[in-house]
């Protein structure tokens, strides 16, 4: 710290042409107010966050000595104003104009705007690499934790949980989608730390008015790196990180925790970062609680069912009424599956219920279910319902996007609340970086970025850290008691066939073998591969089985290609194939739950939900291991 300099004003006094007298005998200075009475104002000289002053000073009786101590003939005060001015500007969400208004208004001559832009793109190279340091700790403390949890797969890489996030330099309001900038960042679940961060940007203010004029542009750092829609930032960047996630900490993001309205699970199936093994995506429990809390809304305000049916005022008020106890008691439910481990849709298994949530009706309380059936209202809520019973493994896992909605709010500070378009030059991409080192060292934001300057803290400044260090301190307290049990989940193993060109044909032979006998199980694995995989597309393990097998949807390509027809077009439909769904497949899960229930009423039938069924090698012959099949069990 002895090398740093000292962040404030520093005060330089000399003497010129003054003339001076102490009292005999004397070595005190006179009072400060016989000072500025004795005192001539002679000039002041003002520039760019600096003064200087000289006066004339008369004393009676004073001898002729430097008022600091220093011997010298002249006098003039230096006032040298020295704080890294761009990067106050940027940690309270402002720019140049601002600092210009603020400083005019004061009478304080502000910096040019070369100077200030300058000293930016300075500040900014420190600041990029700060941040990457930041990212680069956090990475390794994800990679601790797993390695300490036993989360690694079979090469020894740690595999962990990542949240991501995505926001842009504009608000859209939902209508206009044409944001200048874009950043996206992936956040360890462990830590609570940005592990990757990146931004798009898709304007050049001075390759644009180059452009304008029909001129080549001056040489500059351009920072335009985006060409694409604004819509397609945020996966791009995601895919970036997941594409780099072991070069760059050695890490495997197997789990990602997002909001429903994303489209990255379905780039990530296409690009599969980590050869056959699939990410598997848990949605954010917030997100969909609140989007049931809203579908239901939408359907009190309703006055017609989807059959235009009329529901009748009383039951949609109490519907209203009622939505907190049905988000409550889809909360208590997971709770209570979660620790019962059981796997189960929550619209069944309800007489169980006052074991966790309800105690019985109450006194007087009207039993309204026979109503609403009658009137389709029940029919609304089972497909309102529909998403939540489809994610009931994210439900029991109870994972949430919290960290992401915090680093938005830090994001939000130093961008000025998306009011100011810093998406012209560079500055919206280091505001992002400086976010990303506020977020990962929390109230440790100042002295990090001081020592990367080369700063040393000055008096006020350490007066706000102290400040802020008991701002934090009580919610350290609360977090640091809460005890999190890691939960070990289970993950299957999986061949990694890599290139298929780096590899020979003995030992693409061999791999195709290993594989065909992994897929053969005996009927105890059968019946609990059938366990594991119940929820179909919406459970992750039934993605896995059903990508290495033949079912009915895809059986009928295979029977019916020729055999003059190259296979290279089927195989890569059946691996990678592109299908997530249409009107119809759409229409089944959402009315799925009401067909079964008209099913089992018409029927007596009792449907039981299944998972994926395999064949059996020991059983015919080892071809039926490559057959798989989801249907529905019936009972009397």
């Amino acid at each position: 710290m002895g090398n740093k300099r000292k962040l404030g004003a520093s005060i330089t006094l000399t003497r010129k042409s003054c003339k001076k007298r102490w009292r005999k005998g004397s070595s005190v200075l006179p009072e400060h107010s016989r000072l500025e009475e004795d005192l001539t104002y002679q000039s002041e000289t003002l520039a760019e966050f600096s003064s200087e002053k000289k006066n004339d000073l008369e004393i009676s009786d004073i001898q002729n000595e430097d008022i600091m101590g220093n011997n010298s003939s002249d006098e003039s005060d230096e006032y040298l104003i020295e704080p890294d001015i761009p990067e106050s500007v940027i940690s309270i969400g402002c720019g140049f104009s601002q600092l210009e208004e603020f400083f005019s208004c004061l009478n304080i001559p502000p910096m040019t705007p070369t100077v200030y832009e300058l000293e930016h793109i300075n500040i900014g190279t420190i600041i990029y690499d700060t941040a990457w340091e930041e990212i680069e700790k956090a990475g390794k403390e994800e990679a601790d934790i797993a390695k300490e949890k036993e989360d690694v797969d079979e090469d020894g890489i740690p595999c962990i949980t990542v949240i991501s996030y995505g926001a842009w330099s504009k608000r859209s309001y939902k209508t206009n989608y044409d944001a200048l900038s874009g950043v996206a960042c992936i956040i360890g679940e462990a830590t609570k730390k940005v592990i990757f961060l990146g931004v798009r940007n898709k304007y050049c203010c001075i390759c644009a008015r180059a452009e304008k004029k029909g001129e080549p542009s001056m040489e500059h750092k351009c920072f335009k790196n985006w060409a694409g829609s604004s819509t397609s930032m945020e996966t791009d960047i995601i895919l970036e990180g997941f594409r780099t996630s072991v070069q760059l900490h050695g890490l495997k993001y197997t789990k990602l925790v997002g909001d429903g309205d994303s489209s990255i699970t379905k780039k990530l199936q296409e690009l599969k970062p980590y050869g056959t093994k699939l990410v598997q995506k848990i949605e954010c429990v917030n997100h969909l609680l609140r989007n049931f809390c809203q579908k239901l809304k939408e359907t009190a305000k309703s006055s017609r069912n989807s059959a235009n049916k009329l529901i009748p005022m009383k039951l949609r008020k109490k519907l209203e009424n009622s939505i907190l106890k049905f988000r409550i008691a889809i909360k208590k439910a997971a709770e209570y599956r979660f620790r019962e481990e059981l796997w189960t849709t929550y619209s069944e298994n309800t007489k169980k219920s006052d074991a966790y949530f309800c105690s019985g009706p109450k006194e007087g309380e009207e039993n309204l279910l026979v109503k609403v059936t009658e009137c389709g209202l029940k029919h609304e809520i089972l497909k309102s319902l529909q998403r939540i019973t489809n994610n009931g493994s994210s439900l029991l896992l109870n994972k949430n996007n919290n960290p992401a909605e915090r680093f938005n709010s830090v994001l939000c500070k130093f961008v000025g609340g998306k009011r100011i378009n810093f998406s012209l030059k560079g500055s919206y991409e280091v505001r992002c970086q400086c976010a990303t080192i506020s977020y990962n060292c929390k109230e440790k934001y100042w002295e990090t970025i001081l020592n990367a300057l080369g700063y040393e803290p000055g008096e006020f400044l350490i007066k706000l850290i102290k400040k802020r260090r008991r701002w934090y301190a009580p919610k350290n307290k609360i977090n640091s008691s809460r005890k999190i049990k890691p939960r070990k989940e289970k993950c299957e193993p999986d061949e990694d066939y890599g290139n298929v060109n780096d590899v020979t044909e003995e030992e693409l032979l061999t791999r195709k073998e290993t594989l065909l006998k992994s897929l053969a199980k005996t009927d105890e694995e059968i019946m609990e591969i059938e366990r594991n995989t119940q929820g179909q597309s919406a459970n992750p393990a039934w993605k896995q089985e059903h990508a290495f097998r033949l079912t009915a949807s895809n059986f009928g390509s295979v029977c019916k290609r020729r055999s003059n027809t190259p296979p290279n077009k089927l195989v890569k439909q059946l691996l990678y194939g592109r299908f997530f769904g249409n009107a119809a497949t759409r229409y089944g899960s959402e009315h799925e739950a009401i067909a079964i229930e008209d099913f089992q009423e018409l029927t007596g039938f009792q449907v039981e939900t299944c998972g994926i069924f395999i064949g059996n090698k020991m059983n015919i012959s080892w071809e039926l291991a490559l057959m798989g099949s989801s249907k529905k069990k019936m009972r009397l």
